[in-house]
């Protein structure tokens, strides 16, 4: 008879602490709301300005810079679509962003 009471006491505390570590792990582990997609290209420079998407066939991408020079061989780089003042958006090389002119297709 002593269990009940003590069980009915500590039912709520578990169940307050259950809910604040869900809650905790939605807030602090999810994105946040106002994020933009960011998605990660593999990409190798054909010429100046001139940026490979790898692991792309049929057809083949290209992306064209805004004064980039940064020469990458198969190196993941990071796209924002949103980023920018091109229609194009962004893309990260070497930590440092840069706009897109463009971006190309070839078969």
């Amino acid at each position: 008879m002593k269990h009940r009471g003590f069980l009915r006491v500590l039912a709520p505390v578990l169940a307050f602490v259950a809910l604040t570590l869900a809650f905790s792990a939605l807030v602090f582990y999810s994105q946040p709301a106002v994020a933009g997609d960011y998605y990660v290209l593999t990409l190798t420079r054909e010429d100046t300005n001139w940026y490979k998407v790898e692991y792309t066939y049929n057809p083949t991408y290209y992306i064209k810079t805004y004064y980039c020079y940064e020469y990458v061989y198969y190196e993941d780089c990071i796209w924002d679509p949103d980023g920018g003042w091109t229609l194009y958006g962004r893309i990260m090389i070497n930590d440092n962003w840069y706009d897109i002119e463009g971006i190309y297709a070839r078969d």
